[in-house]
């Protein structure tokens, strides 16, 4: 497997990641799950700051 095939999975792994998270979110009710939405958001937070790095490795290895 390529660098960019292995970037490419990566970033669709992450993608689909992100979109749970939303997903996931849209049944939360703020006053009852506040928590959970919070630690959520946190998570969404650090997968899109690996989304941003492998989308700089793209670019020197694409």
């Amino acid at each position: 497997m390529t660098p960019q095939d292995t970037i490419a999975r990566l970033l669709d792994h992450l993608e689909e990641t992100l979109r749970l998270f939303a997903e996931g979110r849209d049944g939360l009710a703020p006053n009852r799950d506040g928590e959970l939405i919070d630690v959520l958001h946190e998570c969404e937070q650090l997968t899109r700051n690996q989304v941003r790095m492998l989308t700089r490795a793209r670019k020197r290895y694409g």
